[in-house]
């Protein structure tokens, strides 16, 4: 008994460390010794936590990621084959595993987010709301002038190029999606709707403060989201299958439109006369590359051969936007094809990354994913658990409108407690709700779920 009790603290500590280190993904003594895999370092807590924590040997998810990171490494180890060692001044062998690697951590996560839901879900509200806390304290700090902007130090590796606000996180866009992913997932288990109402409130003022357009548009989804669902779920509390594919199907449209159809939006004719960004650009070129890449390659190029296929997609999407974006829009993107090295050249989006990465099947394996998400969240909403499908589009149009990454961990997690939601309302009573706050950080397993709810974990 003391031993598991000892090892219940050792949990609980190490969720708290992992929603601290997710706030600083560019350390910079971490980032030279170990890039930028090194230079955030929240996963090697949840790792840490994923092997404390029983086992689940029901869900068949978790196995279909282990498949998906397999057909990566042998679409790398084809490509290897095919090309020179070396391309652009980089290694491919040591690339396959500097991507390959983050790839396969970035899954473990999602793993154990759905483990600690399971073990006990106030863990993943502990994780949301530390995460969220030290994200906005840095991004604060740095707002008001307290943090510099300007060279490298060691919060950053590397330069603030547009000199914008961007507190522990390598850029602005990283800032402002972790605030709304932290939020998403420090509201889960909300369940008072006075409480959603304060929630969006919060998440309005927080889009409005962070330096990121991106971030503001997001914000105001996941507003209309949290005030739809207090409306509908007020007249409406009880829905019938049809939910389980309406959710889902919201989510998969946000997805696909966002990762792959972005810049056909930002460019409408409706549009005309709206000043673009870099920014604007380089997601619009990227979504078109991570399409035209899953088109071309069913199961995609891989982890090392995007270093030397993917410029000659970048320059035909760049092609096709001629016109659309002034030449000086498309600056960032020239520089990366012209330099000798591969540093930053990347799809921005979850969709173009899956595209890249892992193909057509990666992108279809995307969509079973959301469709999952959005069954779980019409489940946990016929239980009170209204908050769900909100935090599962906010973190939805974060991921493929303007900001992921293979090193975003907190977008790893909450997609891993959105696919083990049901956890929640099995191992918490009907009346608890996230306060009183201590008394659900208590350590310990949650208590057993009843029998005879809602048939089998299987799913």
């Amino acid at each position: 008994m003391v031993v598991r009790l000892r090892e219940s603290w050792l949990i609980t500590a190490l969720v708290c460390a992992a929603g601290v280190l997710v706030a600083f993904d560019d350390i910079a003594p971490l980032q030279q010794l170990a890039g930028t895999f090194g230079a955030s370092l929240a996963w090697a807590p949840l790792l840490l936590c994923g092997l404390l924590l029983p086992r689940d040997r029901l869900s068949i998810w978790p196995r279909a990621l282990i498949v998906l990171a397999g057909l990566g490494f042998a679409t790398t180890a084809v490509t290897l084959v095919l090309l020179p060692p070396e391309a652009r001044g980089t290694n491919l062998y040591g690339k396959a595993f500097a991507v390959g690697i983050p790839v396969m951590v970035f899954f473990c996560i999602m793993v154990v987010a759905a483990r600690l839901a399971a073990y006990r879900p106030s863990l993943v509200t502990m994780f949301g709301l530390v995460s969220l806390g030290v994200l906005l304290l840095f991004g604060m700090l740095d707002m008001v002038g307290a943090l510099p902007r300007t060279g490298v130090w060691f919060l950053h590796g590397l330069d603030n190029l547009n000199q914008r606000a961007r507190g522990g996180r390598f850029e602005a866009s990283a800032l402002g999606g972790g605030v709304l992913v932290a939020l998403g997932t420090a509201t889960l288990r909300v369940r008072k709707k006075a409480w959603a109402l304060g929630i969006c409130a919060a998440a309005g003022v927080l889009a409005f403060l962070m330096p990121s357009r991106g971030t503001l548009a997001a914000g105001a989804v996941f507003c209309a989201a949290i005030l739809c669902a207090v409306v509908l779920h007020r007249f409406i509390p009880r829905v019938g299958r049809w939910a389980n594919h309406t959710i889902g199907s919201i989510l998969v449209i946000i997805t696909l439109v966002g990762g792959f159809a972005l810049g056909w939006l930002v460019t409408a004719p409706q549009w005309g006369g709206m000043s673009y960004s870099t920014s604007d650009a380089v997601r619009s070129v990227w979504g078109d590359v991570g399409l035209d890449v899953a088109i071309h390659n069913p199961a995609g190029m891989g982890y090392s051969a995007p270093i030397a296929w993917l410029p000659a997609y970048v320059q035909d999407a760049m092609d096709r936007y001629d016109g659309r974006f002034s030449a000086s829009d498309f600056t960032e993107l020239t520089d990366q094809i012209n330099s000798g090295h591969d540093y930053g050249f990347s799809p921005k989006t979850m969709p173009s990354l899956v595209g890249v990465y892992l193909g057509a099947v990666g992108v279809l394996a995307l969509i079973a994913m959301w469709l999952a998400i959005g069954r779980k969240a019409a489940e946990a909403w016929r239980s009170g658990y209204f908050m769900v499908a909100p935090a599962a589009i906010a973190v939805a149009i974060v991921s493929s409108a303007y900001f992921s990454s293979i090193y975003a961990w907190e977008q790893a997690f909450l997609l891993g407690a959105l696919l083990g939601t049901r956890q929640l309302y099995w191992n918490e009573a009907p009346t608890q709700l996230l306060t009183p706050i201590a008394a659900r950080w208590s350590p310990g397993p949650a208590p057993a779920r009843p029998s005879g709810m809602l048939g089998s974990e299987r799913s």
